[in-house]
């Protein structure tokens, strides 16, 4: 049975770092095609990365050295927006997480909340596993950057849950007060987060206001506060005052 073998295949990346397909079709003694149908499953549900011929382990050196080499690559206005963004989690919270460095800086500073988190974001949920609250990653697949994870098994994960709080980023917002993004992948992604949250943080850096990017995902109408670290240009001043959203800037 596939669970059986997946256990299997698991222990085998407990002894190293990488694994060929063919080694795994040897000591299981079942078929190419079993064996490439099992790792597809496997990496849809965030468990390995496939690469040519052989697999690894997702959770593991892999993340501990990407983690590490991106430990002080924050900026100072990113890092700001997200220890603000960590004052509005609270013990108790069931929160949603996006994906980015922003992300990223606020899961590791709400490590010690008991909270349950649910993201895409390989990294924040490493950060967060090393903490006191409950972490479920989306599962899905692996996306190019191999830090985030998205697709149809990600969205049907983001469905069984309802959070009280998503905090998330975008590439821009475009001059019509929509979120845009870089690809359909992250704008379905987001999409499904909002309608499933009770309050919507978005976390931004203001020189992204009045920019377009390839996707447009939702309006800003449907956010709850916006967290930026400068006064963010007229036009787009305007328009949160408009739709009543709260503003917090940052800028000494």
């Amino acid at each position: 049975m596939y669970e059986i073998r997946k256990q299997q295949i698991m222990k085998l990346l407990e002894q190293r770092d990488h694994i060929s397909v063919k080694e795994i079709k040897e000591c299981m003694d079942v078929s190419a095609m079993t064996v490439q149908r099992d790792l597809t499953k496997m990496e849809q549900e965030g468990l390995i990365i496939k690469g040519f011929g052989e697999i690894s382990k997702v959770k593991g050196i892999y993340l501990e050295r990407l983690m590490l080499s991106q430990e002080n690559d924050i900026p100072e206005n990113q890092d700001k927006i997200a220890y603000h963004a960590a004052s509005l989690v609270e013990d108790g919270d069931t929160i949603f997480l996006s994906s980015g460095n922003i992300i990223f800086n606020l899961a590791k500073r709400i490590k010690h909340r008991q909270i349950i988190a649910v993201t895409p974001s390989i990294r924040a949920a490493l950060a967060l596993s090393k903490g006191k609250g409950i972490v479920y990653m989306t599962g899905g697949m692996i996306a190019k950057d191999g830090i985030n994870l998205g697709g149809e098994y990600a969205e049907n994960t983001i469905q069984k849950f309802y959070a009280d709080k998503a905090f998330i980023t975008c590439a821009s917002i475009n001059s019509h007060g929509e979120m845009c993004d870089y690809s359909e992948t992250e704008v379905r992604m987001k999409r499904l987060l909002m309608e499933h949250t009770k309050h919507i943080y978005l976390l931004i850096e203001a020189d992204k206001f009045g920019m377009s990017k390839f996707y447009r995902s939702e309006h800003l109408s449907q956010v709850t506060a916006i967290i930026t670290d400068r006064q963010p240009p007229a036009h787009a001043l305007t328009l949160i005052e408009k739709l009543g959203i709260q503003l917090t800037v940052l800028e000494s």
